[in-house]
Parts: C-alpha cells; sequence; structure tokens
C-alpha cells in the first residue's frame, strides 16, 4: 500500500508571517497511488496533482490519476484516466481559464507509448486529449497568448514543441546536448523560454537554457560534475 504525504508551508511576506494557522499534514491511503509527481496550488487555494497508478482496480496496467484537494487539503475528487496498457502523468498546471492541462505518457498498446497533453475541465471531465510521437511529455506550460509549451522526450533526446490552445502542433525543435530527462520550463514576459534539464555530458549534469518563442538557442550552461545523480537535482 502506498502512501501520499502533502505539506503546506507558512506564507510569509517582506512585512512578517502572515498566517500562523494555515500549516496542514494529510496522508491519503489510496489504493494504487504512487504517489504525486507534480502538485501546484490552484486559484481558489487548493491543490491539484497528478501521477501514476498502478492498476488496482483502475483501467489497465497504470493509469493517469489526477486529485482536486481544497485549501484545507480535504479531497474534492479523485480520477484515473487510461486504456488496457500503461500510462502515467508526469505534470500538471491550471490555465488561465481554470481549466488544468495533464501531460506525460498515455498509450493504447504497450508497443505504441506516446506522449499526451490532456485538457481537464474543472471537475476533472476531459475536454481533449492529444498524442505525439515522443516517449515522454515531462512538462508543459501555457503561454501568454494561450499557446501550449511543451518539453518531451523520445530515444534519448529531448524536444521542445509549441502548440495552439488545443493542442496542436505549431512547431517542433529538437534539443541536443541537454540530456534526456526534463525538469521545467517556462516563459519569460518577452517571450523568451527557459528550460533545464539532466543527464547531459558525464555525472548526469543538470543544464539550463534560455531559447527564443520560436525554439532557437540564445545561451545553455552545463553544471554538475562527477558524482552527480538525477536525484540531486530540482528546479524552479
Amino acid at each position: 500500500m502506498r502512501y501520499l504525504t502533502l505539506f503546506s508551508l507558512l506564507l510569509f511576506s517582506q512585512f512578517g508571517v502572515l498566517s500562523q494557522n494555515n500549516t496542514f499534514y494529510r496522508k491519503y491511503n489510496l489504493s494504487g497511488m504512487q504517489g504525486a509527481l507534480q502538485m501546484e496550488v490552484t486559484n481558489d487555494g487548493g491543490f491539484i496533482a497528478t501521477g501514476q497508478h498502478e492498476g488496482n482496480g483502475s483501467n489497465g496496467d497504470c493509469d493517469i490519476y489526477v486529485y482536486k484537494l481544497d485549501i484545507c487539503g480535504n479531497i474534492d475528487w479523485f480520477k484515473i484516466y487510461g486504456t488496457g496498457a500503461q500510462e502515467g502523468g508526469k505534470s500538471i498546471f491550471q490555465m488561465n481559464d481554470g481549466t488544468y492541462l495533464v501531460s506525460g505518457l498515455y498509450s493504447g498498446s504497450p508497443s505504441t507509448y506516446r506522449a499526451f497533453n490532456m485538457k481537464l475541465d474543472a471537475n476533472g471531465n476531459v475536454l481533449w486529449i492529444r498524442r505525439y510521437n515522443f516517449e515522454w511529455m515531462m512538462y508543459s506550460v501555457e503561454a501568454a497568448n494561450g499557446d501550449i509549451i511543451a518539453l518531451g522526450r523520445n530515444s534519448g533526446v529531448l524536444f521542445l514543441m509549441r502548440t495552439d490552445n488545443t493542442g496542436l502542433p505549431i512547431w517542433t525543435r529538437q534539443i541536443n546536448g541537454m540530456g534526456d530527462m526534463g525538469l521545467w520550463l517556462d516563459e519569460l514576459s518577452n517571450g523568451d523560454i527557459v528550460m533545464s534539464s539532466v543527464g547531459a555530458g558525464i555525472g548526469k549534469d543538470i543544464t539550463a537554457a534560455r531559447l527564443d518563442a520560436n525554439g532557437n538557442f540564445i545561451w545553455n550552461k552545463t553544471y554538475g560534475g562527477n558524482g552527480w545523480s538525477d536525484q540531486d537535482h530540482t528546479t524552479w
């Protein structure tokens, strides 16, 4: 049996503590859950999370799960998505219109794993799902104009993709020299894209890069050395 533990943090400002009563601890004992791979704060002060369900009473082998928590950590809803093969959620965030975008792996059979982006309404109902010719979608964000910028992986190479707000591709860029594990990306105020990854060079180095709005490199830097591992890295 797996357990998912959620901690919230006290909020501070430059003027002092905003509140000392909004720290909570919750433990969720839900059959088949393998922990949250990403959790984000929602517009209502609650939380949204996604991960992989190990198939106990689910739709198949491993499936995508998404659950919504209120501001106190109580479960608003919990849903599972998938087929008879293997799926998993890797990242999630709330879009400007209040819907949710989930990214990860979605397959129709064991030999056809495909990266996906899936849009859900506020109650977790599927609005659309798009599959792409990558193995995994690692991370996705919403651009200022409503486009979706996504970081995927295929055969040991990273791919950066921009789609419209319905998930239809606008362009795709192969990202060489930055390893095979995308960690994070975001859009800057001028439309440039910043991203980080791990797995480049010797010793699982971490790499950060800045690209323009069309996915062309402005700069990239590698950090690390011998003895580093995937577990050593996190970015924000």
